[in-house]
């Protein structure tokens, strides 16, 4: 039906930071836990720097005893010397985020268990810039072992031989509490020849089972930034999925400049709950001119981007277990609306919804939109204007669409302090 937005006597207003001090925690840099209010976000050494980025991304989900577990990215937190990211793992003892606890960093130099040393595990380097952390994505397989995946949109493949295509790592955990970690594949410009379970988007050798010449062969490009944002998905028979965004991508014809892509993976997971990310292989892709129904069994999804629209800015991916098929939200942070229409809604983005038929993203449809001019049965017209854009973020969960718009002023004249938008259908 159609979707609709949460207005009054919904609306959420969040106030001065200083109401937070009777909250359950907050998490950062020199914040006293002797009140056990608050926590340092831990590894002191490692967030001096002052534009570390510390929570620019954040994933959270409920552990099988039922307390909640918290990944942040830090995307420009110096480790051993460079600003490569780093991202942080958080346990709580009970369901109002009480005996927080540091449970383990990964990033560029980080020692031994349980932390989790990115370069010493993947036979590459993560370098200066890289971004790692600028998104994460948590999940547990049916069994509660959590696992994770990180983007980096900046990284720029082995050898460094595409700047700024981007990679996503992925990485599996011995129980619900961040144990264990270990690094389990990477997704990016020729890292077939690196340890793990990997997808190669650079020499086609592990895209689909091609041999790189064909049409089904991919290949990221210098800036797509691939890994800008990522949503993993286990089912509870263990079916794993993975939405990753490149807002830099050109579109299939390559011709059109930022427009921005989304690509879908497969694991061979199903049925079972081992969840290592085996048998990665890239499933559909979403955006301009894909049209080519002879390739990917027909599962790509054309949208008429235009250029510097981002799409893929923000990805989620929900399961429906009901129907054994997955939903996705997108946002295009820098789309303009219905038709490009110019004037007020320029730039302010849009989001896009998507419904599929089966696990494995088949019977992709473009069912719905929300921005400005929007008129369609399942579309929502929400007329964001240049001060209010754009849209940053998406969260979607059963029939919930939560939205942010990280530049919104709100209902008073606070420049860039940031709206949210509650939907349901």
């Amino acid at each position: 039906r159609l979707g609709t937005l949460l207005l009054d006597p919904k609306n959420i207003t969040i106030a001065n930071i200083s109401v937070f001090d009777t909250s359950p925690i907050l998490i950062g840099d020199d914040y006293d836990s002797a009140s056990g209010s608050h926590f340092g976000a831990g590894g002191d050494a490692f967030l001096d720097n002052d534009d570390g980025l510390f929570g620019f991304s954040v994933s959270l989900i409920t552990a099988a005893d039922g307390t909640p577990r918290l990944a942040v990215g830090g995307p420009q937190v110096e480790t051993t010397g460079d600003n490569s990211g780093a991202v942080f793992l958080y346990t709580f003892t009970d369901t109002s985020f009480g005996g927080a606890a540091l449970a383990s960093t990964m990033g560029k130099g980080y020692g031994s268990s349980p932390n989790v040393d990115v370069n010493d595990h993947t036979g590459w380097w993560l370098d200066d810039n890289d971004q790692f952390g600028v998104s994460v994505s948590l999940a547990k397989n049916p069994d509660g072992k959590m696992r994770l995946a990180v983007g980096a949109r900046n990284a720029d493949g082995v050898g460094n031989a595409k700047s700024k295509s981007g990679e996503v790592y992925l990485f599996t955990f011995s129980d619900g509490s961040f144990s264990g970690g270990d690094f389990a594949g990477t997704i990016g410009f020729n890292v077939g020849s690196l340890a793990g379970n990997n997808i190669d988007l650079g020499d086609g050798t592990n895209v689909s089972g091609t041999d790189g010449v064909d049409d089904e062969f991919v290949k990221l490009k210098t800036e797509d930034q691939f890994g800008d944002s990522v949503s993993l998905s286990i089912a509870e028979d263990g079916t794993t999925r993975l939405a990753v965004g490149a807002i830099g991508a050109d579109g299939d014809d390559e011709n059109t400049g930022s427009s921005g892509e989304v690509y879908l993976f497969t694991f061979n997971n199903d049925n079972h709950v081992d969840g290592e990310f085996s048998g990665g292989d890239l499933e559909a892709i979403i955006g301009k001119d894909y049209d080519d129904a002879s390739v990917r069994d027909g599962k790509d999804i054309d949208m008429d981007l235009a250029a510097n629209d981002y799409f893929g800015f923000g990805v989620s991916l929900y399961y429906d277990e009901a129907a054994s098929a997955h939903r996705l939200a997108v946002a295009a942070s820098s789309a303009d609306g219905s038709g490009d229409p110019g004037g007020d809604p320029d730039n302010t983005g849009d989001v896009y919804l998507y419904t599929f038929t089966d696990s494995s993203f088949g019977g992709g449809l473009h069912v719905g939109s929300i921005g400005w001019g929007y008129t369609g049965s399942k579309d929502i017209d929400l007329q964001l204007d240049e001060d209010s854009g754009p849209v940053t973020d998406v969260a979607l969960d059963g029939n919930y669409l939560a939205v942010g718009v990280g530049e919104g002023t709100g209902n008073g004249s606070l420049s860039e302090s940031g709206e949210v938008y509650l939907f349901s259908y």
